[in-house]
């Protein structure tokens, strides 16, 4: 049985509320501070039952408390890269601060792939164990992952140049004839696409194989620097306004592959230059997908 609730009124606005059916809304528990006011307390003693107001003011602090419960738990289900991987090497998001342009470690002698491999919103969790585990067990696979804080930072474009610095970087050095390979899982797969843009493949570097690798990315997820209107001056000398760069072809000398969780459309998005899409099917799983699309990358 629903239990409809209904609300009585004193005269000074408070209210309580009690079990009943006279004008009440199945579902819903009415309340109503003390300090309601008084056109809404006058209302609803008109209505004798629930009136909008109250669904208003219950609806704010809802969103209210349902925030609080998201933090919360957003932050319980943060996987951290150091939890994960203990043997790997990380860069980019160190002690909370995001580096601007974090520096590729020196590679063990022997390398023939530089293994960069980026997160997505949640963190570094156990979807990434049977990667690392196969790029662990070659020993002339250089692994590295790229720690970011989500894109629910303030800033999400320092992540994404700081992945594009990072990836530039294992291009320039990487031994000839070596393969740089990025794999970046849901939001990451967004920082991989921008860093695929931006990427120079100048010509010391035309003997590397350079490809990128997006899984489960968000479609319309765009993570590009806003650039800033130059032409207005505020008070404190700061350029306000501007745009977000829009998403651009894919570099050179860049080979881009999208895997999508979900079969092939009715009607195929247009050819891209040098950008290859490859649909799993929505039975693939949002986190089963990592491991179908990047350990056959990762075979000998």
């Amino acid at each position: 049985m629903t239990v409809a609730w209904t609300t009585t009124f004193d005269g000074a606005g408070s209210a309580t509320a009690r079990p009943g059916t006279a004008g009440g809304r199945d579902g819903y528990t009415a309340w109503v501070p003390a300090a309601q006011p008084a056109a809404i307390a006058s209302e609803r003693r008109a209505r004798g039952g629930v009136g909008p107001g109250d669904f208003i003011m219950m609806g704010k602090r809802s969103m209210r408390a349902w925030a609080t419960v998201l933090a919360f738990a957003l932050g319980g289900c943060w996987n951290s890269v150091e939890e994960h991987c203990r043997r790997c090497t990380i860069v980019g998001d160190v002690g909370g601060v995001t580096e601007r342009t974090p520096r590729l470690p020196a590679l063990p002698p022997g390398t023939r792939m530089v293994l960069i491999l980026v997160h997505g919103a949640l963190g570094f969790g156990h979807e990434w164990e049977p990667v690392v585990a196969a790029a662990q067990a070659r020993p002339e696979v250089a692994l590295v992952v790229f720690a970011w804080p989500g894109p629910w930072t303030r800033k999400p474009s320092l992540p994404a140049e700081a992945l594009r610095a990072l990836v530039q970087d294992a291009v320039d050095v990487a031994p000839p004839g070596a393969e740089v390979l990025v794999i970046g899982h849901s939001a990451g797969g967004a920082l991989a696409k921008y860093a695929a843009e931006h990427l120079r493949i100048g010509a010391g570097a035309a003997s590397r194989r350079v490809r990128v690798v997006s899984v489960a990315a968000p479609e319309n997820m765009n993570l590009a620097p806003f650039v800033p209107e130059t032409r207005v001056n505020t008070p404190l000398g700061m350029a306000i306004g501007g745009e977000q760069a829009r998403p651009g072809p894919i570099a050179a000398g860049v080979d881009f592959t999208a895997y999508a969780t979900e079969g092939p459309p009715a009607r195929p998005p247009p050819p891209e230059p040098r950008l290859r899409r490859v649909w799993l099917g929505a039975h693939a799983g949002h986190q089963r997908s990592l491991s179908l699309a990047a350990l056959p990358l990762l075979r000998r």
